[in-house]
Parts: structure tokens; C-alpha cells; sequence
């Protein structure tokens, strides 16, 4: 659709993805609604109904929104994906199994709803046939960023911290907006005390969320450990404005990485 000055103009839908998107959900509900005014129940506006509803917590409604796009078409595995999910959060795991198991059945293809049941085997505390769901997911889809990542968290409850950490890398590198995959990744390095990988995850996460201050609190300790003292400080006043308030742990760690530059700046000073 073109607007008067020739330039295009989102549809009412393509308007609620862009809301979704940016993670503004009355928005995004607003314009999936008039989407419905105007164009009637679509898979794709029910659907994405679904999403915001389950994204802010509202589970009823979005289990009723992912029933109406069950109606349109009745295979739908995404839909049956996230439904199965809200059943599992509420432990309802027979029922979030049937709709997973329907799931993998449809979409033969795709890694997501292999996925999807590794993670209810792993919440179910079977964790070799968790892991063998999500090997099975990444055969099927080797570029899928959401099954590297669970294979991650498979890899990390294992303790099998560097397989994690090289997981959580590919899943970032597969998708480098998820943030979550890079802090994921920099706290198995750091585990690993291979700080340089750490820090480097880190600046990625903040890059992407720059106002997390735990983030910052951890990337610090990582950079205290490399010696970098005053990257480390500038990290530490960051995290102390983001929390607007004085944090005795971001108070604690300060006044201990003073005393280490003084330290060190004393040695560098003694004569010889």
C-alpha cells in the first residue's frame, strides 16, 4: 500500500509485528485487534495474539488466542509449541506432551519442536533423553540458533561448561541480537577462567542491553581478573547509576578494587 507521498505504509498487521518486535505489547495487541477488525481472524493475527499474550504473562488469554489459530489450521506447530509451553510452566505436563508430540509429528522438518520436547524432558529431570532430543534437533536444523542455545543450557546442567559455552557462542553467532546467548556464554568461559572469551561475550551482551546492570557487575569481575582495573571501575559506576541506588555488593567490590589499584600502582612506584 503506498501513502500519498509515494513512500509505503505498513498494514495494520505489519504495524503490530513492528510493536512486537520492539516488544511495546499493548501496541502490538491494539494493531493485531484492528487487524482483525479489518481483515477478519488470521492464522497469522490469532497467532502473534497468542505471543504477546504469553510474552506479558497473560496465559488464558493466550492460550485462547493460539486456540483460534488452532481453528484456522488445526496443524499448526507453533501454536501447539507455545500452547504446550504455558501448560508445562503450569504443570500441566500431560497435556503440554500431547501438543509436543503433535508438534513433532507435523513439522518434520524444523528443529523447534524437538526442542521444545528436549526441554520437557530436561524439566522433567531426564536429561539423556533431553539431550538426545536436542542433538536430534540440531540434525535436523544445524543453523537453528534456538536449538544451540538449549543445547547450551543441556551442555551447562551437565557441567559440561566448555561444550556450553561454544553452544551458547554459535547460538549468538546464528542470532547476534539474542543477548541471553552471549551472557550465557560469557559466564561458561568464565567458569573455564578463560577470561579474554569472557569479557568479549560480555561487551557483546551489553552492547545489546545496555541498561542490564548485572552485566556490567559480572563483565567486571571478569575484567579484574585480566587486571584491567580501570575498565573494571568504569563498569562498576555504570552498574552503580543503573541501579539508582547504592548497592552494598557494587559498594563492596569498589572499595576492593581500589585497594588493588593502589597496590598495584605502590609496586610500580617502590624503588628498585
Amino acid at each position: 500500500m503506498l501513502s500519498g507521498c509515494g513512500v509505503d505504509r505498513l498494514t495494520t498487521f505489519e504495524q503490530g509485528v513492528e510493536y512486537l518486535d520492539s516488544r511495546d505489547y499493548p501496541r502490538a495487541i491494539e494493531w493485531f485487534k484492528r487487524d482483525i477488525e479489518i481483515n477478519g481472524e488470521t492464522l497469522s493475527n490469532t497467532y502473534n495474539l497468542g505471543v504477546c499474550y504469553q510474552d506479558i504473562g497473560k496465559h488464558d488469554s493466550a492460550i485462547e488466542w493460539y486456540e483460534r489459530a488452532l481453528k484456522i489450521r488445526p496443524r499448526d506447530a507453533r501454536s501447539m509449541v507455545n500452547m504446550a509451553m504455558i501448560y508445562l510452566d503450569q504443570k500441566r505436563d500431560l497435556k503440554a506432551l500431547a501438543l509436543l508430540e503433535k508438534a513433532a509429528e507435523v513439522e518434520i522438518d524444523r528443529a523447534y519442536p524437538l526442542v521444545a520436547m528436549g526441554i520437557y524432558h530436561q524439566r522433567q529431570g531426564n536429561l539423556a533423553r533431553a539431550g538426545d532430543y536436542f542433538r536430534s534437533a540440531l540434525a535436523r536444523e544445524k543453523n537453528s540458533a534456538y536449538a544451540w542455545f538449549h543445547h547450551g543450557a543441556w551442555n551447562e546442567a551437565n557441567d559440561l561448561v566448555g561444550d556450553a559455552a561454544q553452544a551458547y557462542e554459535k547460538a549468538a553467532e546464528l542470532d547476534p541480537s539474542d543477548g541471553v546467548a552471549y551472557e550465557s556464554a560469557a559466564r561458561c568461559f568464565t567458569r573455564q577462567k578463560n577470561y579474554a572469551a569472557a569479557s568479549r561475550n560480555y561487551d557483546f551482551a551489553i552492547a545489546i542491553s545496555p541498561d542490564k546492570a548485572q552485566l556490567y557487575i559480572d563483565a567486571s569481575d571478569v575484567l579484574i581478573e585480566q587486571k584491567r582495573y580501570e575498565r573494571a571501575t568504569q563498569y562498576l559506576w555504570t552498574a552503580r547509576t543503573l541501579k539508582k541506588h547504592d548497592d552494598a555488593a557494587i559498594h563492596s567490590r569498589l572499595l576492593k578494587l581500589y585497594a588493588l589499584m593502589l597496590e598495584t600502582e605502590g609496586k610500580r612506584e617502590a624503588p628498585k
